[in-house]
């Protein structure tokens, strides 16, 4: 499995400096994959950040599960952003 996370400004303006998606939790009840997140590299405009993980369990595809993921703030304050019933849509 491979997790992709992309935080993006509603307003189309820069994201705040300091701003990073450092966990993320996968939900297939009763499994749990717990992860850190590297940022992506490439090109981004400067209201995306993009985030990834890649070699994660072999869960298939086609299932729905839940991703948790928490994003770091300047100062050391965090949130957790909850998407529930996210596709597993394919396979590499």
């Amino acid at each position: 499995m491979m997790l992709y996370v992309h935080l993006q400004a509603a307003d189309s303006l820069a994201l705040p400096s300091g701003l990073v998606a450092t966990h993320a939790w996968v939900v297939d009840s009763p499994k749990v994959w717990e992860t850190e997140l590297e940022r992506d590299p490439s090109w981004t405009p400067i209201y995306v950040a993009r985030f990834y993980v890649s070699n994660g369990p072999k869960w298939g595809i086609g299932i729905y599960v839940d991703v948790t993921v928490r994003i770091d703030r300047e100062g050391g304050t965090y949130w957790y952003v909850e998407v529930p019933d996210c596709l597993i849509e394919g396979a590499i």
